[in-house]
C-alpha cells in the first residue's frame, strides 16, 4: 500500500481499511504495541483527504470507512500515531525546501498545511495525535573542490534549522534520517546518506556530526575518528 498511486492503485482507502483491521484485531491483544500509520510522503490532499468527491472516497483520512470509524469511536484513529515522510529540496537559499502545491516552503509552513486537514465531519486528521516522521533528508552529496566546504555548511546550516523547527511542534515525538549510507547501486535516495557508500571507503559526510551533535544516537561526534558504530559497520560489510 506505500506505493500507491501511480505504479499501484489509486484507492489509498484500501489502506484505511488495513490499518482499522490491524488495530481493532491486534491492539486488543497487544495494548502495550504502538501503531503507527499514514507514512504519507510529502503534503499531498488528495492522499491524506482529497478534494473532489473521488478524492474523498479514495483518501486515507476522509474516506467512508474511515469516518464511520471515528463517528463510533470518539473520533479517534485507529492509531497511535501518524507517520510521513516529510522530504524537502536543499535546492532553496532561505530554508524554504520543500516545494508544495507550486510554492516553496519552510518546514512550519508545510506541516501547518498538514495540520490544517480535516475530513468531511470537520474533525482535524493531526489533533493532539503524536507525529512520527519515519523518513526524513535531503542531498547530502559531497561537491569536489572548492564547492565541497560551502555545501557542507549549507547541509550542516539546514539540518541545524529543520530539527529546530521540528522541536517547536510538540506533535513530533520522533524523527528517522534517511539514510544511513548511499545506495552502492544508486537509486532513488540515493545521496541521502550519513556517509558516502563501500565504493567510496564509507567516509562520513560533514552533516553526519550534524545529525550525531544533535541526536546523541549515532556515536561521537569529533569529526575525526570513527564511532565504534561504524568501525562495526565496516567490518559486517566488508
Amino acid at each position: 500500500f506505500c506505493q500507491a498511486g501511480p505504479g499501484g492503485t489509486a484507492d489509498y482507502s484500501l489502506y484505511a481499511r488495513l490499518m482499522i483491521e490491524a488495530y481493532r484485531q491486534l491492539k486488543p491483544k497487544y495494548p502495550q504495541a504502538v501503531f503507527v500509520g499514514g507514512s504519507t510522503s510529502q503534503a499531498h490532499r488528495e492522499v491524506w483527504v482529497g478534494t473532489t468527491a473521488a478524492e474523498k472516497k479514495a483518501s486515507i483520512f476522509n474516506c467512508d470507512i474511515m469516518r464511520q470509524y471515528r463517528r463510533e469511536n470518539g473520533g479517534k484513529l485507529p492509531l497511535d500515531a501518524i507517520s510521513f515522510h516529510p522530504y524537502g529540496n536543499n535546492g532553496d537559499p532561505n530554508g524554504k525546501y520543500f516545494y508544495v502545491e507550486g510554492r516553496w516552503k519552510t518546514f512550519a509552513q508545510f506541516y501547518a498545511d498538514v495540520a490544517a486537514f480535516a475530513d468531511d465531519d470537520g474533525r482535524k486528521i493531526i489533533g493532539s495525535t503524536p507525529i512520527w516522521i519515519t523518513e526524513y533528508g535531503f542531498d547530502t552529496k559531497q561537491m569536489p573542490g572548492v564547492n565541497n566546504k560551502a555545501k557542507n555548511a549549507v547541509a550542516d546550516q539546514r539540518y541545524r534549522a529543520l530539527v529546530a523547527e521540528m522541536r517547536k511542534i510538540p506533535n513530533i515525538k520522533l524523527a528517522f534520517w534517511y539514510t544511513w549510507q548511499d545506495d552502492d547501486a544508486g537509486g532513488e535516495g540515493n545521496t541521502y546518506g550519513l556517509m558516502e557508500n563501500k565504493a567510496a571507503g564509507y567516509i562520513l559526510k560533514p552533516v553526519y556530526y550534524s545529525f550525531a551533535g544533535l541526536s546523541g544516537g549515532v556515536g561521537e561526534a569529533s569529526g575525526q575518528s570513527y564511532p565504534a558504530i561504524l568501525e562495526a559497520y565496516k567490518r559486517a560489510n566488508g
